[in-house]
């Protein structure tokens, strides 16, 4: 009998240790820190990185990091926590994290935005997280840049810029590059990414000299992106090449444009204007029409974010119409 009776007892203790084992307790000291995960919206997938901290009162605040998209320090808030779930509201964003704490360095749970809600688990970083980007040039550079300014006397506006000019006697050969839609800064920097960066150090290590400048509005240059057409766009890069004309160490006879995406459109129509431009190169410039390129970029990433084709035609068929009434209505006002 008291063989019998042992070994249940035996084995309720060794359970009972166990799952005593398994809990971990959680608190809001065991939270704070970084924590990085993604969202895959179905057309692109982000990385996003909430810090957590605490302050007075012993009250969890957050910001949200997305490296991706090159945004540091959102501030959140509040933060709602208990020993296993923790919820992160985001009233700017007008989004919310929800999430179920599984220990102390895992955390499942969901990102709420705008009524779309996608799968965002959570894992704490050791160390402060770091974009490795291998392509980008670091100096000391075997070339001269230069921080450079220059004069849009249309609109009376001053472009800034970054002048990279080959070690030599010169005069050299250059190149203005021209950024595509959106505001862009000089290096044409996009989700940690800066495209003209490498090119310019590519070029200019290869004899040729390099202006980049920031768009009107954006960074060190003046001006408002908003009210400008790429008619007005064609303006800036106008006065970049007058600019570098009046440099002894640039080539006047070989100064010559290139233009990224809408950058592709904003090279030609001034080179159609002006003769003294030596060349023009297109990356990924347009190869239709404006209305062309936006009723298939609408359907693309309306595919890619899951909306169903019968909604797709109906979307794009709305489009067609206000084309056209935009092409035959040449006041703005009564279009709209």
């Amino acid at each position: 009998m008291k063989k019998a009776s042992f070994i249940p007892s035996l084995f309720v203790f060794l359970l009972v240790s166990h799952l005593l084992q398994g809990q971990i307790n959680i608190d809001k000291n065991s939270v704070t820190g970084s924590w990085l995960g993604s969202i895959n919206t179905g057309a692109i997938e982000l990385r996003i990185i909430f810090n957590l901290s605490i302050v007075e009162k012993d009250s969890l605040v957050a910001t949200l990091d997305s490296p991706d998209q090159g945004a540091k320090g959102i501030k959140l808030g509040p933060v709602t926590f208990t020993s296993e779930t923790i919820k992160i509201s985001a009233g700017a964003l007008l989004a919310e994290y929800n999430g179920k704490i599984k220990n102390d360095t895992l955390i499942d749970g969901k990102w709420t935005k705008a009524g779309s809600s996608f799968d965002c688990n959570l894992t704490k970083l050791k160390t402060v997280f770091t974009i490795n980007r291998p392509q980008e040039p670091k100096p000391p550079f075997p070339y001269t840049a230069e921080d450079v300014t220059f004069t849009n006397e249309k609109y009376n506006i001053t472009l800034a810029g970054t002048l990279t000019i080959p070690v030599g006697t010169g005069p050299f050969p250059a190149v203005i590059m021209i950024t595509g839609s959106g505001a862009q800064n000089r290096n044409e920097e996009i989700m940690g990414h800066k495209p003209f960066l490498v090119i310019a150090d590519y070029l200019t290590r290869k004899g040729i000299a390099v202006l980049r400048y920031d768009d009107r509005g954006v960074g060190k240059s003046q001006g408002n992106y908003l009210n400008a057409t790429s008619a007005d766009f064609a303006t800036d890069a106008e006065a970049a090449f007058n600019y570098l004309k009046s440099r002894s160490m640039i080539n006047p006879q070989l100064i010559g444009f290139i233009g990224h995406s809408e950058g592709g459109l904003i090279a030609p129509i001034v080179a159609a204007g002006n003769k003294e431009i030596s060349f023009i190169v297109s990356l990924a410039g347009p190869g239709v029409n404006g209305e062309q390129i936006i009723l298939s970029q609408t359907a693309d990433l309306s595919r890619l974010s899951g909306v169903d084709e019968v909604q797709i035609k109906e979307s794009l068929s709305t489009n067609k119409e206000l084309f056209n009434v935009l092409k035959k209505e040449a006041d703005s006002d009564k279009a709209l």
